[in-house]
């Protein structure tokens, strides 16, 4: 289909499957960096897990001179926690807009090869 269709379909065709290329490329690199992030922190969790033991929890409670009471510590993951949200938020609607022009491109694509193949 692509060596019989003119200059112009077939260069049509070679920019949407470049753009097509990007757009996966750019979605690689995001589930990339998402799974970077999710082994980072569960090698910190590990890590904090391991060298602290089970006991961790039960001798921070029982130590009321901590330098931190239970309710400083909740309030700070959940800023902390807010504060992540609203990131992965903006990054989820950047890759769900990655999605939407990729679907599209290979509609595009589809309608292009469908259409040749009626024409040919």
């Amino acid at each position: 289909v692509y060596e019989r269709g003119t200059n112009v379909d077939q260069f049509v065709t070679r920019f949407l499957l470049k753009e097509t290329a990007n757009q996966i490329q750019s979605l690689l690199s995001s589930v990339e960096s998402a799974v970077d992030a999710i082994d980072e922190q569960t090698s910190q969790i590990r890590h904090i897990h391991n060298k602290s033991g089970h006991n961790a929890m039960d001798s921070w409670y029982d130590n009321p001179v901590s330098g931190y009471s239970p309710n400083n510590r909740i309030m700070t993951k959940e800023r902390r926690k807010s504060f992540q949200t609203a990131s992965s938020d903006t990054k989820e609607e950047c890759l769900e807009a990655q999605i939407n022009r990729l679907a599209e491109l290979i509609g595009r694509l589809e309608n292009k090869h469908f259409l040749a193949k009626d024409n040919g």
